[in-house]
């Protein structure tokens, strides 16, 4: 709990123009926290829909923030990554904030409903006693990119490694430096 206020009470110090989704094992729980703005100039799309904060790797679907919620969907019109993993979807336990994100299997923004162009956004998901593999995420940074000159703008996923993996990595590391030392003093 206190990453996430933690995020929250940073969020606004880390939007710059782009949105930004990170998605990272916390304890036994991943948790997907997101800020940034949106220039919507140029986009087209319909309101008054509605959706769930979810993660669906196959799809490229990552929205985040609170349950249900009215939104508003924008077409991008240059394609991103179609998928950021295998696995069907997965629903939060919790979460707080505006629900926003990406469709990137159909090309869609999703913005809360009636977002002004270039207004703050802030939110979060928590999927408890879950990690990054169980939700078949792949690691990595998945970048969707719309508009030109002034209304260029870009909505990125970044999905954290395990920490497991840094730590196996780190075991080789010391233990390559063990034999190292134990070949010289021989």
């Amino acid at each position: 709990m206190k990453t996430v206020l933690v995020a929250l009470l940073f969020a606004p110090l880390w939007s710059w123009g782009a949105i930004v989704i990170t998605i990272q094992n916390d304890g036994s729980d991943v948790l997907a926290t997101g800020s940034g703005s949106a220039n919507t100039a140029g986009l087209s799309g319909f309101a008054n829909a509605i959706a769930a904060p979810g993660i669906d790797s196959s799809l490229a679907r990552v929205f985040i923030g609170s349950s249900f919620a009215s939104i508003d969907r924008y077409d991008l019109p240059v394609g991103g990554p179609t998928a950021i993993g295998s696995v069907g979807p997965a629903y939060p336990n919790s979460g707080g904030g505006q629900v926003f994100g990406v469709l990137g299997g159909s090309n869609y923004l999703i913005l809360p409903s009636g977002y002004s162009s270039g207004d703050s956004l802030s939110g979060f998901s928590r999927f408890t006693n879950t990690s990054i593999n169980d939700l078949g995420l792949s690691s990595g940074n998945y970048t969707w990119n719309w508009g030109s000159g002034a209304n260029a703008d870009s909505l990125t996923i970044s999905v954290v490694p395990e920490p497991s993996a840094y730590a196996a990595l780190a075991g080789l590391l010391t233990l390559g430096i063990a034999v190292c030392r134990r070949r010289v003093r021989r």
